[in-house]
């Protein structure tokens, strides 16, 4: 008889829903039986729903990561302007920006109230970003505020992150499900994205960071349709990558991390199946060139509009100049991201030392969890590619970070922060999810994510 960790293996066939009654199948969608389904989405929604908000109210001030300029952009796309070189932020948005202070710290007297900020805050440096975040999230901020009137923009674009978030939790689900997940560790995997502290903040402000969740889920996705269900067309696989890069540039990595691996898959196999080799490679190509389009396209977009000789205002500020070959600089962060869980910015308001606790948990279980799956499963086989893809994707990442800089700026970043590779997280957890299965872990996974539920929410509503 088959074992389920052979089961698992089997490589091209559709998934089917696991522990159904042969006798009495039930109403299914995409393979799941609709009843679970329902259920798991609602639980889903609770938890990124009580998250989200929390993180949203409890913290009014603005972020550091130039939460007013992201803000400004939703904002104007909803009043149909795309900001381009030189834009000011509209005087609604600054005036409510400066009511509300930093979130940096939440002491400081709000004199500037009533008082819209000036000088490199009055000006939309984030122009550069695609549109897609900002569309959506503005829309709907916007129709928030109708139903809603007052100066309410900022908490209802905030608010949105709950679908962002929401709608990533349930893309990993049936992605790992695609896998052969058994539904209770899916499940485990996708709650795992609204409680992993790194995206605490992220998704409970306003910055296109909040679309990491959905673009990396729908990456894991796109592997399980290929390496799983055996299907190759490169045209879904290649618009997924486009509209993932259009939400910001740096969340379709994943994208470019697997069509990497499908290329190595190609090579390796191109004499036994060169039908297969050339679908993946094509399908590779759609991939990379679905990013390229949004990429390129954008850029030379946004090029020809707005003051030509507008000078950012925060430029130098976190990147240095390069002397010389620029080797030594561009490499010098390249493991940055191994730890990626590990990281993250928590405001004032939410630091605490159990968050502390966890933060330094994360990590190395992460990385003993990747590990695992590549040491535990035969080359190439779905769950080995998955593996591949992510440690690919968190050790390139900072590489391919370092490279735009100097490319756009001839500068170089002393610190990749983790959030640039934030879009990695989904298939982190993906490989989490899949060595807890693999080990028959169902005690202890289930015991992790209760502790991390716990601090979470202790997080988000302790006085």
């Amino acid at each position: 008889m088959e074992s389920p960790a052979e089961a698992a293996e089997r490589p091209h066939q559709a998934a089917e829903p696991i522990d159904t009654p042969a006798d009495a199948p039930p109403r299914t969608f995409w393979g799941e039986p609709l009843g679970r389904l329902l259920a798991v989405a609602l639980a889903l929604f609770a938890v990124a729903a009580t998250i989200v908000t929390a993180t949203a109210l409890r913290v009014p001030g603005i972020s550091v990561f130039d939460e007013t300029t992201h803000v400004d952009y939703a904002y104007q796309v909803a009043h149909g302007h795309i900001p381009d070189r030189g834009s000011h932020i509209s005087p609604e948005i600054r005036a409510e920006a400066a009511c509300r202070g930093p979130a940096i710290n939440p002491d400081t007297p709000l004199t500037s109230c009533g008082k819209p900020l000036v000088g490199a805050g009055s000006q939309n440096y984030n122009f550069g970003h695609p549109p897609l975040y900002y569309a959506i999230t503005g829309v709907l901020a916007r129709a928030a505020n109708y139903v809603i009137p007052g100066p309410h923009f900022i908490t209802f674009a905030r608010l949105v992150g709950v679908l962002w978030l929401f709608a990533g939790m349930l893309v990993v689900y049936l992605a790992l499900r695609r896998f052969r997940v058994r539904w209770t560790y899916a499940a485990g995997g996708a709650l795992l994205l609204a409680l992993t502290p790194a995206l605490y903040y992220y998704d409970g402000f306003v910055t296109n960071d909040a679309a990491v969740p959905l673009a990396g889920s729908a990456a894991v996705l796109v592997l399980a349709r290929v390496v799983v269900d055996g299907k190759l067309g490169w045209r879904l696989p290649a618009l997924l990558a486009a509209l993932a890069a259009a939400t910001k540039i740096l969340n379709a990595l994943p994208f470019l991390a697997i069509a990497v691996i499908l290329g190595a898959m190609a090579f390796t196999g191109r004499r036994a199946d060169p039908v297969r080799t050339r679908q993946l490679l094509k399908l590779a190509v759609g991939m990379i060139g679905g990013v390229l389009v949004v990429y390129l396209g954008w850029t030379v977009f946004q090029n020809f509009r707005g003051d030509p000789n507008w000078v950012n205002p925060i430029a130098g500020i976190s990147s240095q100049a390069v002397h010389g070959a620029p080797f030594d600089e561009l490499f010098s962060t390249s493991f940055s991201g191994i730890n990626q869980l590990s990281s993250g910015y928590v405001p004032a308001p939410l630091a605490n030392d159990f968050l502390s606790a966890l933060l330094r948990l994360w990590g190395p279980l992460s990385v003993a969890a990747i590990g695992a799956v590549l040491a535990t499963h035969e080359r190439w086989s779905p769950r080995f590619v998955l593996a591949s893809a992510t440690t690919l994707g968190v050790l390139s990442f900072p590489l391919a970070v370092e490279i735009q800089t100097y490319v756009s700026s001839g500068k170089y970043f002393p610190l990749v922060i983790p959030r640039y590779g934030m879009s990695f997280i989904p298939l982190l957890l993906a490989g989490m999810a899949l060595a807890a299965e693999d080990r028959r872990l169902k005690k202890s996974f289930a015991a992790f994510i209760a502790c991390c539920l716990a601090v979470a929410l202790f997080t988000v509503f302790r006085a």
